[in-house]
């Protein structure tokens, strides 16, 4: 730590086995909310997030100037080794402080850190404690670039200045000596609000590490640790995010090395798509609830009540390939997909994020809602677009040949993307794509009934080939 960055703005506390270091700014804050420490007042917190050695609280602290919330982390030093360790190391919490302090200093973007503690005893560290200041108005960047509907919507645009802002500030925490290990996208906020729309914020300081430099074998390996962010990010984010991170390199070695990536990603979207968990796609913005006989995960609690008065109709299926009804929900539209069970609507609704996270273009669902009343009674609700039209409707209009063409090319592209996730389109027709417009008027496909859609364990080329062929025969065969 430099002189410029020595703790002379820090305040030294105890209040009885805990020692805490806290910033000027937040001392009068920390008197009123911890008087006695932090301990005995735990149990009166919000929790939100628990874990076998570490856990997350969030406290409230309202004054004159406006309510301000505030992250707790909460880390426990379990066993005699890592009591032993802490001796000779600095506890996590106030590590994480200390590093805080000195990225801060440094001018890097992050939340506030504003005290670090720990309880010991025996002059071992039994817990410590890092506190932060939420960052108002902000959204988590995975969730942004997700698309994700309960998420501040973004442009395709903003997305790609978001993904550049990100490669610029991962460079620019480099040249100034800090190196992050966890790189994932959950670990930054962007900014939503007036002050500081598409900005970010870093908001993970565990495994931060400071050097003087960071050394290229070290950013090297951010580069093959890219990967990471392929759930969210496509390729051509990918690239753009290259581009900032690395300007030194040429366009061709960046498109090489994206598209390296791009094939590491896909294997891996592979296996979470068979054998990952319906509830990991469930934490990506998604709020639980068990309330009037059902339960499940919607994208929004503003919603919910009407979302159930349209299942508590038990409307008749329109579909009955897919048991699927299309209702009107003021002012939107949306698709209700029923399924005998739960085992098959969480099958599903894995499917239908591991197509989304695969980079596949359709609308992420809404809710997933089983009934507590009717047992077996399951329904995901997805979004249907009001203004689309569907491929097949498109071609009955007889497009000019250059537009059909790229329609043909959209078509095939979504076709040959499902192949590489090991998902069958056999039986998918005209019907299952529909079209939009981009704010250049160029046309785009959707994917609108994923519900057609088989996922096997590996698909032949062979297999592949013929899927194709029956499509592009579906094309000729349209007026």
């Amino acid at each position: 730590m430099t002189k410029s960055e020595n703790c002379h703005h820090l305040l030294s506390f105890s209040a009885g086995p805990e020692q805490w270091r806290v910033t000027s700014a937040f001392a009068p804050v920390f008197q009123q909310l911890f008087p006695q420490g932090l301990a005995p007042i735990l149990p009166e917190a919000r929790l939100l997030k628990q874990g076998s050695r570490k856990s997350v609280y969030l406290f409230h602290h309202a004054s004159a100037e406006g309510g301000k919330n505030y992250y707790v982390k909460v880390y426990r030093h379990c066993g005699l080794l890592n009591r032993v360790i802490s001796l000779l190391k600095t506890p996590r919490g106030l590590h994480e402080f200390r590093v805080g302090i000195v990225i801060t200093a440094r001018g890097i973007p992050a939340m506030v850190p504003c005290a670090g503690g720990a309880r010991r005893q025996c002059r071992t560290a039994s817990e410590s404690y890092f506190i932060t200041e939420e960052v108002d108005q902000t959204e988590n960047l995975a969730g942004v670039l997700l698309e994700n509907p309960s998420r501040t919507p973004f442009t395709a645009r903003d997305r790609f200045t978001l993904v550049k802002r990100l490669g610029a500030l991962i460079r620019d925490m480099h040249e100034h000596g800090i190196f992050q290990e966890d790189l994932a996208l959950n670990n930054f906020l962007v900014g939503i609000g007036a002050h500081n729309s598409g900005s970010l914020y870093l908001i993970d300081f565990e495994r931060l590490s400071l050097h003087d430099t960071v050394s290229p074998v070290r950013q090297e390996w951010v580069l093959s640790k890219l990967n990471r962010l392929g759930r969210e990010v496509s390729l051509s984010q990918r690239l753009r995010f290259l581009h900032a991170f690395r300007p030194d390199l040429k366009k061709e070695e960046i498109k090489t090395l994206a598209r390296t990536i791009d094939a590491a990603t896909t294997r891996r979207l592979q296996q979470d798509m068979l054998h990952r968990s319906a509830n990991t796609y469930t934490t990506i913005g998604y709020r639980s609830f068990n309330e009037r006989g059902y339960q499940g995960y919607a994208c929004s609690a503003e919603n919910l009540n009407e979302l159930l008065e349209l299942i508590a109709q038990d409307p008749e299926a329109e579909d009955p390939a897919t048991k699927s009804a299309t209702l009107r929900r003021e002012p939107d539209l949306v698709t209700l997909l029923r399924f005998p069970n739960r085992r098959d609507a969480e099958r599903h609704w894995k499917l239908l994020w591991g197509l989304k996270t695969g980079r596949v273009p359709l609308s992420a669902p809404l809710a997933m809602i089983h009934s507590t009343n009717t047992p077996g009674a399951s329904w995901i609700v997805l979004p249907a677009l009001n203004d689309a039209r569907t491929l097949a409707d498109i071609l009955r209009t007889a497009p000019h040949a250059a537009e059909r063409n790229i329609l043909e090319r959209l078509a095939a592209g979504i076709i040959q993307r499902l192949h590489q996730l090991n998902v069958s389109v056999k039986g998918l027709s005209l019907d299952a794509f529909l079209v939009t417009r981009d704010w250049r008027g160029r046309p785009c496909l959707h994917l609108a009934m994923p519900e057609r859609l088989t996922i096997i364990h590996k698909i032949t080329d062979t297999q592949a080939h013929q899927e194709l062929i029956a499509m592009r025969a579906l094309f000729s065969s349209s007026p």
